[in-house]
């Protein structure tokens, strides 16, 4: 099969340092044909980056564009919505970045396109739902090798304004009040659709937030408990001003075990009374070329895809409801 012509719009940091790294190892897949920018130096070194493509500041001049088969729109979510429904009524396949949109009304609109542009792939750019890592733990769960699960905690600590991560605190598009949730809103809903995965629906919960560093958003930090529909309870802690101490580590208890995972090691360890730990080490590119290989296969076979603007929808609602639930001292339903 020829491979599917691509337009990237949006040349920022996602771009670059993760889309197109997956996208390089798959020419045979992808042939990127043009790029898009609102500023035009990023435009052009971009445009450099991926083979001297042709490059445009206004994406509406690409999605007129006979060599553009379908689209990847890397850009801040508010604008989700207005670009993926232009892009789609250019006849344009549409892969997303996450989260799906910057609020709720918008992310229901996306999800209706898929009624208005039925011949259409649109999916969302959700890396954690093809990672390796808990594609192994599911399949760890599915064989009860810790029993029956009935409790995760997963935390997340790292320090935004240190280091290599001082580069996304420039992104201003993630303080202004069309974005309110901030980082944890952005890095959150990666953590729900991990957890959507391998447990099913979140029903109930409560959340509090508090801001350690006003440099990064209105709030950084998030504590949020939760119940799932299968019984499950648990928590799920976002600290984006952790000073000194980084950590990114998903505990599952079981009655007979406990499975931990360390998202940065990409290691799975078992852990069960009277028998030596296992660890497991998944082979791990983090998601980015699963997520293209199954933008492939939806556009030239029809199957369906698992990052979808529905999954994505759900994944949204939850931790906006989390964020509610902050604003509002309430415990809140999540369906």
């Amino acid at each position: 099969m020829e491979p599917v012509r691509l337009g990237i719009i949006g040349c920022g940091i996602a771009a670059r340092e993760l889309h197109w790294p997956a996208l390089r190892g798959m020419k045979d897949v992808f042939a990127v044909t043009a790029v898009c920018n609102h500023t035009e130096p990023k435009a052009k070194s971009f445009a450099e980056l991926v083979g001297g493509v042709p490059y445009v500041l206004d994406y509406h001049e690409l999605l007129t564009r006979d060599d553009v088969d379908a689209v990847s729109i890397i850009l801040p979510f508010k604008l989700n919505y207005h670009v993926t429904g232009d892009a789609l009524e250019a006849g344009k396949h549409v892969m997303v970045e996450k989260p799906l949109a910057a609020d709720l009304t918008d992310a229901a609109k996306m999800v209706k396109f898929k009624d208005q542009y039925p011949s259409l792939v649109m999916m969302v750019a959700e890396n954690f739902r093809y990672r390796q890592l808990y594609r192994w733990v599911k399949a760890l769960l599915d064989e009860q090798i810790i029993g029956v699960s009935y409790a995760v905690n997963w935390n997340f600590f790292t320090d935004v304004s240190a280091g290599a991560n001082k580069r996304y605190m420039s992104t201003k598009w993630r303080f202004e009040p069309a974005y309110p949730g901030g980082f944890p809103v952005d890095g959150g809903v990666h953590i729900i659709a991990a957890l959507r995965d391998l447990f099913g629906e979140f029903i109930r919960g409560s959340a509090q937030t508090r801001c350690v560093n006003p440099d990064a958003g209105r709030f950084d930090t998030m504590h949020c408990t939760f119940t799932m529909a299968n019984g499950i309870i648990g928590e799920i802690n976002l600290f984006y001003s952790s000073r000194g101490f980084r950590v990114n580590t998903l505990h599952i208890f079981g009655d007979e075990g406990t499975i931990l995972v360390d998202n940065y090691s990409n290691t799975i360890m078992v852990k069960r009374p009277g028998m030596p730990d296992s660890v497991e080490t998944p082979e791990e590119e983090h998601g980015y070329a699963g997520e293209y290989k199954d933008f492939y296969n939806a556009i030239k076979t029809g199957s369906p895809v698992a990052s979808s603007f529905d999954e994505a929808y759900h994944d949204l609602k939850v931790i906006t409801r989390a964020v509610e639930s902050a604003e509002t001292g309430e415990i809140v339903m999540f369906e």
